[in-house]
């Protein structure tokens, strides 16, 4: 017989970050964040701006560095966003076939 709290538990592990970790890497996340998009973003640009600032101490190739890395990370952005699209395309038409 089923564990009367299936469902429930169901709901308990649904959850954005670890769909993502299994679409990307096909594993659960080990831990699921609990800080916002905004906090998230503003400790990587944080971590990113020390490790920058350790490794290029003058200002001129610091900034060179860093127009590397954003445009870098903006095309990366630029095609996970496209590959979430398709991927939230592909449910919904799975969804219209339930």
């Amino acid at each position: 017989m089923p564990n009367p709290n299936h469902i429930q538990e169901i709901f308990e592990r649904l959850n954005l970050q670890q769909i993502r970790e299994f679409l990307l890497h096909g594993t659960e996340a080990v831990a699921v964040c609990g800080e916002s998009h905004h906090e998230r973003e503003a400790q990587a640009y944080h971590a990113l701006g020390k490790m920058l600032r350790q490794h290029f101490p003058q200002e001129a190739q610091r900034e060179a560095a860093e127009g590397e890395l954003h445009q870098c990370i903006g095309n990366l952005c630029d095609v996970y966003i496209e590959i979430g699209l398709c991927c939230g395309a592909e449910l919904m038409r799975q969804f219209r076939q339930c």
